[in-house]
């Protein structure tokens, strides 16, 4: 949760850094974050920017920032829940479910993905 008197940018940008530790692979990997409404733009609008700054790829290349996840049943596990965020009407802020382009060249590639305004069933 973050609060109406934090550092936005930096709370931001640590959350979405902390969600893909390790593609996501982590039992400590974060997956909501939760802001006050009036912050609500803001806090979107970084989210989506630290994302889409994550460069997909070969993990042993200097530039990646997120490598492949471990295995298919991973990745069309991950898909299927990118799919059924679409699907409960989230709004996808940045990455999907498509295939990057790092996938053209094998592995278990997923885009980083930010929703926003996700509703719990």
């Amino acid at each position: 949760m973050i609060l109406d008197d934090a550092d936005l940018a930096t709370a931001v940008k640590g959350t979405v850094n902390g969600c893909y530790l390790n593609s996501g692979q982590t039992c400590t990997a974060l997956t909501r974050m939760l802001v006050p409404a009036s912050l609500y733009q803001e806090a979107a609008r970084i989210a989506a920017e630290v994302a889409r700054g994550f460069t997909v790829g070969d993990p042993l290349a200097e530039t990646t920032r997120l490598g492949p996840l471990s295995s298919q049943a991973q990745l069309e596990r991950v898909r299927g829940f990118i799919k059924k965020g679409l699907q409960e009407g989230a709004e996808l802020l940045a990455g999907g479910a498509e295939r990057p382009r790092a996938s053209r060249r094998g592995g278990y590639y997923v885009k980083p993905t930010v929703f926003g305004k996700v509703r719990t069933t």
